[in-house]
């Protein structure tokens, strides 16, 4: 599926160009301007166009992303993911995991989404992850809304606990449903996989 975001004093509406088809997505206003909108693309969709009128500044988007649900009975970590709010505009996400059965593992990785309009906090992010002895390195991706944070192993016991801060930069009106995810890096077949609930969101002020 994908998304498109867009900000602008108008309106907007997307077509299939091969089929004709169009809809009226959503008329921005001075209520709603302080809002990036988002309209979900259903799976199967090979092309979108986007036409747009108004006066302000533009800002559009396309994301897509593509998931397979991999063949499993169970899962091989278990994941528990807490969100403690500090703020409006800050959180810590407490990510705790552990091998469910067997040996140690191999690398691991815990990757974690965080909601639409967030980036991770680097600044506390270190503190937090040289208290795991097996930990090795972190890196982020597309801007600070994505972190893999690397583990030579992660054991069956005790659990294995980081904490994340994340910063809000700007409101999202439908933002993505954010995730936690741990997988083994030489098997990545062995995984568990964990959604939450991005914060309320509140006004551009609050």
């Amino acid at each position: 599926f994908g998304f498109l975001q867009l900000l602008i004093l108008g309106r907007a509406s997307w077509w299939l160009p091969n089929s004709g088809w169009s809809e009226n997505i959503f008329q921005i206003n001075e209520t709603n301007a302080n809002y990036l909108n988002e309209y979900l693309v259903t799976g199967g969709t090979r092309d979108v166009a986007l036409d747009v009128d108004g006066t302000g500044t533009l800002y559009a988007k396309a994301v897509w992303t593509y998931y397979v649900e991999p063949d499993l009975q169970e899962n091989d970590f278990f994941l528990n993911i807490t969100k403690r709010e500090t703020g409006s505009w800050y959180f810590f996400l407490n990510v705790c995991a552990r091998l469910r059965r067997g040996r140690d593992t191999n690398m691991v990785i815990i990757q974690a989404r965080v909601p639409s309009g967030y980036v991770v906090d680097t600044y506390r992010l270190y503190a937090s992850l040289v208290k795991v002895k097996y930990f090795r390195l972190y890196e982020l991706y597309w801007k600070g809304t994505e972190i893999n944070i690397y583990f030579d192993y992660i054991p069956t016991h005790p659990d294995t606990c980081v904490s994340i801060g994340v910063w809000k930069l700007y409101n999202v009106r439908n933002p993505a449903r954010p995730y936690v995810r741990i997988y083994d890096y030489y098997d990545p077949h062995k995984m568990s996989l964990a959604y939450y609930d991005p914060p309320e969101v509140r006004s551009w002020y609050g």
